[in-house]
């Protein structure tokens, strides 16, 4: 009993003592030093306590790279436990250190920790004294805690805040001189959870293992998306890492795998709705040589759907050389069509129209060169549709005989068009001079009748521009713009760039070219209200389509990206020279590609183009 009252006395005694003024004064003063000198522009608040379980409580805590620059991190408040076992051996050691309230302000481009970190590296502070506990190769390092940390971002294309949520977070450093074993929990309000271990030895390679458990995709895609306006409104993600890794990190190798479930997707250029669920999963091997400079993805693969049932294999090198290269492949194999359409979220759906073809695809894309010089990539692209062609055979397709063509104009007016023989406007291609569809054909995609349905050389070049900030061209072949006009409104969206990808599949694997090319002609716009090619030969020039002469076919062919606008010289009655000689441009393309002969050019070079006479 006298014993116990006797260390409440001193507890007491020594409680008063630690937080008088002047200890309390000097120590703030000492705290407020230290932190200045390592980290820089330091304002330490008026508390600062000594409590009961002897923890040192000080705060607010407000950190700047340097004195007078914005504020990078801010504390509410700072405790730290003395380790018990020290202080009864007469060293102060810190056992546990809490973070509480902690604001981290990175700045909109990370300027505000970049600095931080600049200032750190340059401010290493004196070594340990030979001898000294914090020197000592078996010190325990304190236990961290984190509690309510926030990450106040800004975004850099319109300015609004990014909500990345609250996290809590434990890092644990435990063993002694021979084996040590660090362990990090990271945890979001909310749900979600990650964990890491890292297991080294002495002259043994270090021991990995990160677990991420339910982990929210908000605040990371937020971070990352915020370039390109994409905000994820749900989802999460599992997955894992695990491997050794040598103490100098000059050869490593780690497996990773994991998945996304339930992630819904929005963005103004994605699409005019949230676009999911999503389900992906992946894996993979990554390694590396920091002696040949290489980084590789092995056995790698991405899974959409329920079952994978969309399936990517991916390899690829990354070469860190003075000028950095890279090589890369992307592979399906054997891939049902249509567990590709179904593995994709609702927004991808093609409807009712789309032909459900059972057969199988093959397709293989291949890129590599200079990491930082796009247009020395090297580009291989293979869609192999002989299994879909076969398949459609026996599907039935409504585009295989006479339709009703519902085009919408921009400003939203609607018409009825039959395409089919009930249309005295309507011209079966096998009616039409070869040179009308060929005239269109080399204006607007010159490998038509070769490619199954893509210019993939066109899309890298159009890719490579947009870039380079140059006007994007277009890289849209004929069944693209079909699929477009058929199925698709005219929205600008990455949505619709998918469900036109997935149409254009359909029609190349449905129907043969001549089809295609026919109902191309007899549909698409030639003019303000101009639907067809009869109609516009009719409009221009006062003839039936099948009379159409070398020079006016051309003529239409190279009206055709933007119509309505070109409308205006059939107004004025005459070509300008400009587009007379974009005319003979075309017509000397048909004649070297002996698609007419030389008194047919001659003839389409040196006569007048002479519109009909009456005006609407």
């Amino acid at each position: 009993m006298v014993l116990a009252l006797v260390v409440v006395t001193a507890i007491t005694a020594l409680h008063s003592v630690l937080n008088s003024t002047m200890v309390r004064t000097r120590l703030r003063e000492r705290v407020e030093a230290a932190l200045a000198a390592r980290l820089g522009g330091v304002e330490l608040g008026s508390h600062s306590e000594v409590e009961w379980s002897m923890r040192l409580s000080f705060g607010p805590v407000r950190i700047s790279p340097e004195p007078g620059s914005p504020v990078v991190m801010e504390m509410e408040r700072v405790r730290v436990r003395p380790r018990w076992t020290a202080l009864l051996a007469g060293r102060l050691e810190p056992g546990l250190v809490q973070l509480r309230t902690v604001v981290l302000r990175p700045g909109t481009n990370l300027e505000g920790l970049k600095a931080l970190a600049r200032r750190l590296e340059s401010k290493p502070g004196a070594p340990p004294k030979e001898g000294t506990a914090s020197a000592a190769p078996g010190t325990r390092l304190p236990r961290l805690e984190i509690q309510d940390l926030r990450v106040e971002l800004v975004s850099s294309q319109d300015g609004h805040p990014l909500d990345l949520g609250a996290w809590d977070a434990q890092v644990e450093v435990s063993g002694g001189a021979a084996a040590r074993v660090l362990e990090l929990v990271v945890q979001r309000d909310g749900g979600g959870e990650a964990r890491s271990t890292v297991r080294w030895a002495r002259d043994q390679p270090f021991q990995v293992d990160v677990g991420v458990e339910g982990m929210p995709l908000r605040p990371l895609i937020e971070l990352l998306g915020q370039r390109v306006g994409l905000r994820a409104t749900a989802g999460s993600v599992t997955g894992r890492i695990n491997g050794l890794l040598p103490a100098d990190l000059r050869r490593g190798e780690l497996e990773v795998a994991g998945r996304i479930d339930g992630l819904f997707l929005e963005g103004s250029r994605l699409a005019t709705e949230p676009v999911g669920p999503w389900r992906l999963s992946g894996a993979g091997t990554v390694d590396w040589d920091r002696g040949s400079r290489e980084i590789r993805l092995r056995d790698g693969h991405v899974g959409f759907g329920e079952n994978d049932s969309l399936r990517v294999n991916l390899e690829g090198v990354y070469e860190g050389t003075r000028s950095p290269r890279f090589r890369a492949e992307a592979r399906v194999d054997q891939l049902r069509y249509q567990d590709a359409v179904d593995a994709l979220p609702p927004q991808f759906s093609l409807g009712n129209e789309a032909p459900r073809i059972p057969g199988l695809l093959d397709a293989r894309i291949r890129v590599s060169g200079p990491v930082r010089d796009p247009e020395q990539w090297l580009l291989d692209v293979k869609l192999d549709l002989t299994g879909l062609r076969a398949a459609s055979k026996s599907t039935p397709f409504f585009l295989r005989g006479p339709f009703i063509y519902r085009p919408v104009d921009s400003v939203g007016h609607t018409r009825e068009i039959s395409v089919g023989p009930q249309n005295p406007n309507f011209v079966p291609i096998s009616d039409l001079p070869r040179y009308v569809s060929r005239a269109v054909t080399t204006s607007e995609d010159a490998g038509f009748w070769f490619h199954p349905g893509f210019d993939f050389d066109e899309m890298k070049e159009s890719i490579i521009d947009a870039a380079e900030g140059s006007r994007v061209r277009g890289a849209s072949t004929l069944t693209q713009q079909l699929a477009k006009n058929l199925f698709l409104s005219r929205e600008r969206t990455f949505a619709r760039k998918v469900r036109e990808a997935l149409f254009t599949v359909a029609l190349e694997a449905s129907l043969p070219k001549s089809r295609l090319m026919e109902i191309y002609l007899n549909i698409i716009e030639w003019g303000p209200g101009i639907y067809g090619l009869g109609e516009a030969s009719r409009h221009y020039f006062g003839v039936n389509p099948r009379s159409l002469s070398v020079q006016q076919a051309a003529f239409l062919a190279t009206i055709i990206p933007n119509p309505v606008r070109y409308h205006a010289m059939f107004e004025r009655g005459r070509l300008p020279a400009a587009w007379q000689h974009k005319v003979r441009n075309l017509v000397r393309k048909l004649e070297t590609n002996g698609i007419i002969d030389a008194s047919q050019a001659f003839q389409a070079e040196f006569t007048p183009l002479k519109f009909r006479s009456e005006r609407p």
